[in-house]
């Protein structure tokens, strides 16, 4: 069993079951009990639903990785593929702060580690390996829900400042970065929290201050193009 603590660090705690049936896996929280295969999925959704950010965080669905002391942020939907890019760039020297969930200072737009272990999918972990990139993951779960996890060494420990957000997309075969208006890229924002947030003047000043940092789509099929994209910034 896993405990979710609600509120403070000295509030109550609440306790998700996983329990092996067979060749699947028995998750219960509160009063629903369901059968899964993919036990993580199940585990990270409820505790997605259920944490409580301070409200001096912005929390946003994303990875965040670390280059000459600032934070690059790659904001893009569930199997958007920023745990393989990232896995990839920590692979490459870049400091890791998170592969899914990015906090960020709403007040100085510092970007907090939460270097949780990397979850990669089989299809990720077969890019790595094509690219002669040898992880020391453990496999867990049961096929074809595995998932292959494993802690990268160079760990961010404190919060950086913001370098440049970029929404990414991967491609077949284009290298290229789209520049949005103004317009699109509150658009796109909204869009970005990992968690529901009211549309207060104090929330869209936080959008806009962050759509003044780079906010560009970056289209790819190459991740050494994103690599060297991420090392050119000067923002």
């Amino acid at each position: 069993g896993a405990h979710l603590r609600e509120g403070m660090a000295d509030g109550p705690c609440k306790k998700v079951s996983i329990l092996r049936e067979g060749q699947q896996f028995r998750v219960t929280f509160e009063e629903d009990s369901v059968l899964v295969n993919d036990p993580l999925q199940a585990f990270s959704s409820i505790l997605f639903e259920h944490t409580q950010y301070d409200d001096s965080i912005l929390a946003l669905h994303g990875a965040a990785v670390e280059w000459n002391g600032k934070a690059y942020l790659f904001l893009a939907h569930t199997s958007g593929g920023k745990t393989t890019l990232t896995s990839y760039l920590v692979s490459h020297g870049f400091g890791y702060l998170s592969d899914d969930c990015i906090l960020l200072d709403r007040k100085t737009l510092y970007v907090f580690p939460s270097p949780k272990p990397v979850h990669l999918r089989y299809g990720g972990l077969s890019v790595l390996r094509k690219l002669g990139i040898d992880l020391p993951y453990e496999m867990v779960g049961i096929p074809p829900n595995e998932r292959y996890v494993f802690e990268p060494d160079n760990v961010v420990n404190a919060p950086l400042p913001l370098g440049e957000v970029f929404f990414i997309n991967r491609t077949e075969s284009e290298n290229f970065i789209e520049e949005l208006p103004a317009n699109e890229r509150i658009e796109k924002l909204m869009k970005s929290p990992i968690t529901p947030y009211a549309v207060s003047r104090e929330y869209l000043r936080v959008l806009l201050r962050l759509a003044g940092k780079g906010c560009r789509i970056l289209h790819y099929s190459d991740m050494d193009y994103v690599r060297e994209v991420v090392q050119k910034q000067t923002f």
